[in-house]
Parts: structure tokens; C-alpha cells; sequence
């Protein structure tokens, strides 16, 4: 197949394949032959609500003929009216069910979103650190990547006066991800207003990753659509509040305009979303479980985790500097009194095969990183987190 190469996109060849899907391919492999501690993907580590696992059940055993058919491309009607509601209680923006898509999880409503709006030389701004899978989405479609920076002295706020800076001609949109992947932080909720009018002035939109949004340990989150619906976007998932992102479910939210041209786009990519999901989530969220599984449950396991890597952080590798997260699954920790000045991606490989530990290289997610690991605490009881610590501590000669 020798002509493969030569016949390929030109686009495609540019794509990489996202390094969080390569680790995830070396753990299922690792783990069958030796103890790995991952500090790695973000992947809920507890079970969804049984209320879902109920309906899961009855719908497979008294209605498989539902649960077996095509949807709309949009969504279930019922489950967008649903969403709706959900949407309004905790953020006091009302969606229509027509400004409202359902998507194959939030990863596929990011790509739908920036689908509709980048051709080839347009801009995106994005902040650094961020999210590592924005970027390949831009380079698939010929546009460009801007970054603006975001201090850990601010609490990883962004930048608005570079924001200003580097808005120019081409700029279509801003990808704001709150809470954040991987710094945990949440925007707050004057810099939220001002990036929303930066956008109205300038006449592009916002795209807000909101798959965190449930996740937050202090205060409240920031809802940004509040300031400008007409100029957001929200991208949202079920996968981390409900602990299903096997089941590839999210939605977004936005002006009916933008939700027509994504279901054009969507109905020749996956046709239509996860139709027994669908009609789980549907039963989930109107049976009102929603809040006593987050507040009685996910919060305060993933809290406890939280704050016990803090200590062991602090008692283990003491010189290692990071904020505390208010959301999200993440610590983002500065290493370099450790690393001084090595390659962190090479660094994280050698750990894993040394001491069997799986930590993300903080480069993944901007410049800035280039000294940091991203360290996630919800994938391990509170052991084998001081266990993990104790073996990175080891791997650099602390203990």
C-alpha cells in the first residue's frame, strides 16, 4: 500500500493522535503485567447512580425494540425539554428544546462547533494552559491556534488585555473550559462578563467547555451564557457528573441558528446520538437523583481525594508547587525543582516504566507546562494515591 501515503489528506497527515488516547492504550497493556498507579486519564472512578443502572436494566429487558432504533439527529424531544429545565436550575439561562443538540459526548460537540465556523487561515484564541484536544480540532481545519496566557499567580485567569492583543481579522472564536482541564480552576465571574463583551464587540462567538461543570469542590460555578447567550456556545457532557462517559452523551446549547447548522453537519457524522442513553438519562434526570448523587456522593469522595493528594504532595515531593483545584479532577503541579529543566514527556515514560506510575506531561496542555504534571485524584482510593506519591518521591531520589 505504498500509495496510501501519497493519496492521504493533506489534513489528516498534519493530526496527531491525541497522546491521552496513546496513554490509554499503554495502561489497558500495563496493567495486565505489572501494578500501575494512575494519576493519569479523567475517567470517573465510581459508579454510576443506580438509578441509571436501573433504567439501564429495565429498558434492556422490557424495551428493546426503543432502545434499538434510529433517533432524530437533534435528540430525543422529551430529553431536550428535560435538559432544558436541568440547564435553568442550576444556571438560570433558559434553552428552548430547539436551541438545544444532543452529541456523542462533549468531545463530539466541540468538534460540531468549531465544524460550523473555521476554514482554512481563521483563528481561534485559546488560553495556556488548556485542554489538549482543542487544538488538533483547529489544525484539522487548516486554522491556527492563538494563545493567550493565564498566571497560576491570577489562579490561572485569563489574560484579558492579551485577549484584546490578539483578537484580529480572522479570530472567529474564543474556547474558554471551565472548570478547567488541567488547572481546576473556575472562571471567575467578572472575567467571564468581559470575555462575553470582548466577543460582542468584536463579533465573533464564545465556545464554553462545560464538562466540569458539576465538579466543584468550593463556591459555585461560573455560567457564562448568563452574560451573552446569544454569543456563547455550551458544550456540555453527562460523562463526569453521572460517571458514564462510556455511554458518549452530552449536548449543546446555543441560538437556534447554530443548532440547525450542527445538526446538518452531525447527521452525516454519527446520524443520530446513543439512543438507549438517551432514554436513560431522560428517566435519570426526571427522577430528581441528580443532586443527592453529586452532593451525597461525587463531591465528597473526589473532595476527600482531592485534599488528601494536596498532603501527600506537600509531605512527599514538598517542593513541587500548585494551586488547589475548585473543580474538575486535576492537579496541575509545578515540578520543576525535580525535573530542572528536562523533557517532561520523556520524563513521565520513564516513570511509568521505572515506577510503574502514570503521570500526564504538563506540556500536553501549552508552553507553560513544560515543567508540570498533571496529576488526576479521582482514579485511586486515598492508599494507593500515597502509594503512587511515595514512588514518584522515590523516582527522584526523595525517599
Amino acid at each position: 500500500m505504498g500509495f496510501f501515503e501519497y493519496l492521504m489528506s493533506k489534513r489528516i497527515s498534519q493530526i496527531k493522535m491525541s497522546p491521552m488516547r496513546k496513554i490509554a492504550a499503554l495502561l489497558d497493556e500495563a496493567k495486565r503485567k505489572k501494578d500501575i498507579i494512575s494519576f493519569g486519564g479523567g475517567a470517573p472512578s465510581l459508579i454510576p447512580p443506580k438509578e441509571i443502572l436501573d433504567n439501564l436494566y429495565n429498558h434492556v429487558r422490557n424495551n428493546p425494540y426503543e432502545i434499538s432504533r434510529y433517533g432524530s439527529t437533534q435528540g430525543s424531544v422529551e430529553l431536550r425539554e428535560k435538559i432544558s429545565e436541568d440547564v435553568f436550575k442550576y444556571s438560570k439561562v433558559k434553552y428552548e428544546k430547539d436551541e438545544i443538540i444532543i452529541t456523542e459526548g462533549s468531545t463530539e460537540g466541540i468538534f460540531l462547533s468549531l465544524s460550523i465556523f473555521l476554514e482554512e487561515g481563521d483563528e481561534v484564541i485559546l488560553t495556556d494552559p488548556t485542554y489538549l484536544g482543542y487544538s488538533e480540532v483547529i489544525k484539522f481545519y487548516n486554522a491556527k491556534a492563538i494563545y493567550i496566557t493565564q498566571d497560576p499567580d491570577t489562579g490561572y485567569q485569563p489574560n484579558l488585555e492579551e485577549l484584546k492583543e490578539k483578537i484580529t481579522k480572522r479570530t472567529k472564536l474564543i474556547i474558554i473550559n471551565s472548570p478547567e482541564n488541567p488547572t481546576g480552576r473556575i472562571i471567575k465571574e467578572d472575567i467571564a462578563k468581559a470575555i462575553v463583551e470582548i466577543a460582542k464587540d468584536k463579533k465573533i462567538f464564545v465556545v464554553v467547555d462545560e464538562a466540569y461543570k458539576h465538579i466543584v469542590y468550593e463556591g459555585k460555578n461560573t455560567y457564562i451564557s448568563k452574560y451573552g447567550k446569544d454569543v456563547v456556545i455550551s458544550v456540555c457532557s453527562f460523562s463526569k457528573e453521572a460517571s458514564i462517559p462510556g455511554f458518549r452523551l452530552g449536548y449543546v446549547c446555543a441560538n437556534k441558528e447554530i443548532v440547525s447548522v450542527i445538526e446538518k453537519v452531525k447527521q452525516f457524522i454519527t446520524l443520530c446520538s446513543n439512543m438507549p442513553a438517551q432514554l436513560i438519562l431522560l428517566n435519570y434526570l426526571a427522577s430528581e437523583a441528580k443532586d443527592r448523587y453529586l452532593n451525597e456522593y461525587v463531591i465528597p469522595t473526589y473532595k476527600k481525594r482531592r485534599d488528601f493528594m494536596a498532603k501527600m504532595l506537600k509531605q512527599y515531593l514538598p517542593e513541587a508547587k500548585f494551586k488547589i483545584p475548585e473543580g474538575a479532577f486535576y492537579i496541575f503541579a509545578d515540578f520543576s525543582p525535580y525535573i530542572k529543566n528536562k523533557n517532561v514527556e520523556e520524563l513521565a515514560d520513564d516513570i511509568l516504566n521505572k515506577v510503574n506510575v502514570v503521570v500526564i506531561p504538563g506540556s500536553y496542555f501549552g508552553k507553560s507546562g513544560s515543567n508540570y504534571f498533571r496529576l488526576t485524584f479521582v482514579s485511586e482510593n486515598e492508599n494507593r494515591i500515597e502509594e503512587g506519591l511515595k514512588r514518584l518521591a522515590k523516582y527522584f531520589n526523595l525517599i
